[in-house]
């Protein structure tokens, strides 16, 4: 096991921040008019980014070394505007045609270069209605994916890069994934690199002692530390500020590489006093489930940690995560999708998953009804919170949910009062939405979603699913691995072939390349060992699928992954 990542994130002070140790300063934020004079040995791509937040764009620099003369350059980023582009090389100004299409911009040489030369340009965001992942401007942070980049398209040998982000201001800060690098890096991990700048609240990369955060790293490590570390600091912040909170102590973020192969889960995460520990294993990636996984731990920092729903009596026997992993896990996928890290299509395998849940037949044990509430909780938050956007509040369930938490934000007693919640529901939502929640509560049954809930990007459709079902809670979806057998069904697969509960499970696997999967069960019972080996049962499931329209616009509803 390694220590692979170290992220402490704490209050910015009130005086001009350094920047990172790995950027540079322009002199003013007006692009370069000439290219710079080559120096001996400088054979590097050279890249200078600068936020201008009062003018809600991105300044670019880059210069191209002697020797590499590319005619075309490219950013496969949709939905970019490129202002005050000039090219200029040894011989002055170079003639280009820009054009600007659904694949992103590109930039034609109208003659060959004379390097060393300079393309310099301004980025901004067009007005589609929902933030696009690759390029956002606002009033206090920018944001930068490396395809919103114009790189050279490759030619032949591509030299490697240096590329560096200057903070938007005084009192500001500046990040880039590849601050972890030591040295010039190969032009695609430009075109997989965050920059930001102007975040109040996520790390600033640096390496030198006495930083505000610091990110360390070591080993070859195939989990892409780099990604992880900005989205992680990024997610971070979004989830406080939209929480209406802050983080009053440095938080920590500790990702460590760990020995975990199929069929344990590739993420397990613990939340921590001051932070969270995530154990992810070697061969994973950073994708979608995992953002929502850890989007969703830190809003449990929230719902779980400091301010945790208290039932009254009557309903402390009812599954409690409903609020703590349904509610949350909804309203991280909403901030993520307000950050452009999660497109429609991961939106809604996140849901189909809850829907599956929800339609399956009922079985027996602990493990089974809490994740059957979960997945209640999810769903209803989803038709809350459109009944509360119906309604004229904005803010839908995450502002309900700040609100909640700012008004208990001085109350001294741990805890959010079950009175609390049910009158912001029905303050916000009227009657109705309190009439939907019990229900919820009461049967955990499907709440009533409006066809176009999430029209015209997702609508919803009927289907009949087969699942094969092993007669137990399937252990691999416990974050905390295996444990003991619980959901037993008395009449299912497992309990024919003689598996009881409370067994504990050594060993977990189904082989579904057989049909019917065969369910290989290794246990300890009584400090005997016992393994079984039978076919899992064949159950047809009738639910809920969220599709994507071939015609949704990708201007509203974003790319289509």
């Amino acid at each position: 096991m390694h220590v692979a990542l170290l992220a402490a994130a704490c209050r910015p002070p009130a005086g001009p921040v350094r920047p990172a140790a790995t950027a540079s300063q322009p002199r003013s934020n007006r692009p370069t008019q000439r290219p710079p004079t080559a120096r001996e040995g400088d054979d590097l791509l050279r890249i200078e980014i600068r936020g201008d937040l009062d003018a809600g764009i991105v300044r670019v620099v880059t210069t191209i070394p002697p020797g590499f003369e590319p005619t075309e350059f490219a950013a496969p980023a949709p939905h970019l505007v490129a202002e005050s582009l000039r090219l200029e090389d040894r011989s002055g100004p170079v003639p280009f045609e820009l054009t600007s299409t659904e694949a992103g911009l590109r930039v034609r040489t109208g003659r060959p270069l004379e390097s060393p030369a300079t393309l310099s340009y301004a980025l901004r965001p067009d007005d589609a209605p929902v933030p696009l992942h690759d390029l956002r401007v606002t009033p206090t942070a920018a944001f930068v994916k490396g395809e919103a980049l114009l790189l050279p398209v490759a030619q032949g040998a591509v030299p490697k890069a240096n590329a560096a982000i200057a903070p938007c201001g005084p009192a500001r800060r500046a990040a880039s994934t590849l601050a972890l690098v030591d040295g010039p890096v190969p032009l695609h991990l430009v075109r997989r690199a965050d920059f930001s700048c102007g975040f109040e609240w996520t790390v600033r990369f640096e390496e030198f002692a006495g930083a505000l955060d610091l990110v360390a790293a070591e080993g070859h490590l195939p989990f892409d530390v780099r990604w992880a570390a900005a989205e992680i600091a990024v997610l971070r912040s979004a989830v406080d500020l939209r929480l209406g909170s802050t983080t009053p102590a440095p938080f920590v973020t500790l990702l460590r590489m760990d020995d975990l192969s199929p069929p344990a889960p590739e993420l397990v995460w613990r939340l921590r006093a001051r932070g969270m520990t995530l154990a992810v294993g070697r061969f994973s990636t950073w994708d979608d489930a995992m953002r929502i996984d850890v989007a969703t731990a830190l809003v449990q920092r929230w719902l779980a940690g400091r301010f945790p729903l208290d039932p009254p009596p009557e309903e402390v026997a009812l599954a409690p995560t409903w609020w703590t992993v349904g509610l949350a896990r909804f309203v991280a996928m909403e901030i993520l999708a307000e950050e452009g890290l999660l497109g429609t299509t991961a939106y809604a395998a996140a849901l189909d998953e809850a829907e599956l849940e929800v339609a399956r037949p009922s079985s027996p044990g602990p493990a089974r009804r809490l994740a059957r509430s979960a997945a209640s909780g999810l769903l209803f938050a989803l038709a809350a919170d459109r009944h509360l956007r119906a309604r004229g509040f904005r803010g839908g369930i995450p502002g309900l949910v700040a609100e909640v938490i700012a008004d208990h934000q001085t109350n001294p007693r741990r805890g959010i009062r079950w009175e609390a919640w049910i009158d912001a529901l029905e303050g916000r939502g009227g009657p109705e939405l309190r009439r939907r929640f019990e229900e919820m509560l009461r049967d955990g049954r499907r709440p009533q979603i409006p066809r176009d809930a999430l029209a015209p990007c997702l609508l919803p459709r009927v289907r009949t699913t087969t699942l094969w079902d092993p007669g137990l809670f399937d252990p691999r979806t416990a974050a905390r691995g295996f444990g003991t057998v619980e959901g037993l069904d008395p009449d299912g697969a497992a309990a024919a072939a003689g598996v009881r509960a409370g067994d504990v499970i050594r060993a977990f696997e189904i082989a579904s390349e057989k049909t019917p999967p065969r369910v290989r069960l290794e246990v300890e019972r009584d400090g005997e060992v016992e393994s079984f080996d039978f076919p899992a049962r064949r159950v047809s499931v009738r639910h809920v699928e969220w599709i994507r329209p071939r015609n949704a616009p990708v201007d509203r509803c974003g790319p289509p992954s």
